[in-house]
């Protein structure tokens, strides 16, 4: 049974705008519950991955104020990272890229995986119309892989 909400605690259900803060910072920076956590353990190392997951999923509605303020501290130390819209046109060109080189998804992630990040799931998103944006670099990176190739 979860906890009742203390005093202290912050209340996601009156005060939504502290919710949306997180999302907001999660999204700004590119970093979400599962990657900001070894940055929250030196604030508060109580505060484990499963349940940052759950705060920023909004599923954990009350977190203490110190979970919160070791959430803030963290994203606070964190670059805000340039995202791109993905546009019809630019999936385009990224796949007549690859149709023209005979370059697979796969191909694609295992040659940029380490220097851009780039993973066979976050292709499929673009291609699926899933994501419908991406970080800048990525994008270029990808990009200038199969130009180069």
């Amino acid at each position: 049974m979860p906890r009742l909400p203390e005093d202290s605690d912050i209340n996601f259900v009156e005060d939504p705008e502290a919710y949306d803060y997180l999302v907001a910072e999660a999204k700004r920076t590119g970093v979400g519950g599962t990657g900001i956590e070894p940055l929250v353990k030196p604030c508060n190392p109580r505060l484990h991955k499963k349940r940052i997951e759950n705060i920023m999923a909004g599923k954990i509605k009350f977190p203490s104020k110190s979970e919160y303020d070791a959430l803030i501290r963290a994203y606070d130390k964190l670059p805000t990272i340039e995202r791109i819209d993905l546009t019809s046109e630019m999936i385009g060109e990224i796949q007549d890229l690859m149709d023209q080189k005979g370059i697979s998804i796969s191909d694609v992630s295992k040659a940029l995986r380490r220097s851009h990040g780039v993973s066979v799931c976050i292709l499929r998103n673009w291609f699926s119309g899933e994501t419908k944006t991406a970080k800048r670099t990525i994008y270029e990176g990808v990009k200038g892989f199969l130009k180069d190739k």
